[in-house]
């Protein structure tokens, strides 16, 4: 996803290097990628080429915690699949997705759950 993509490598440049892209259109492009992949979240008050590289900075650092925390339910699951707990294993995913704000994320662990034999369409 080309949002993503760009995201991902603007944050990548650090703090003075993305202060230096702060611009009405790089705000725009930023203000469209979390609408697209974040539930409900609306930036602050970007004013200043500061603000932006932190803005960008911390939205890149809750997306990588709530990467490893999907990669956490995941394996949790699947602990508890290989324990012979497959209605708890798709509990422990349906809880995650319920609480990620992240899009991705949170469809991942829904798709990963649709795959166990414990799920229910229409959870």
């Amino acid at each position: 996803m080309a949002s993503i993509d760009w995201f991902h490598q603007l944050a990548e440049l650090g703090s003075d290097q993305i202060a230096v892209r702060f611009s009405p259109e790089n705000l725009a492009r930023l203000q469209a990628h979390v609408a697209l992949c974040l539930d409900g979240a609306e930036l602050p008050g970007i004013r200043t080429p500061a603000q932006f590289a932190e803005t960008v900075l911390d939205l890149r650092a809750n997306e990588s915690d709530w990467n490893r925390a999907t990669m956490s339910a995941i394996i949790r699951a699947d602990d508890l699949m290989l324990a012979g707990q497959t209605e708890e294993a798709v509990q422990v995913l349906l809880a995650f997705a319920a609480s990620c704000p992240w899009a991705s994320f949170r469809e991942a662990a829904e798709n990963q759950a649709g795959l166990l034999p414990g799920w229910v369409p229409g959870h």
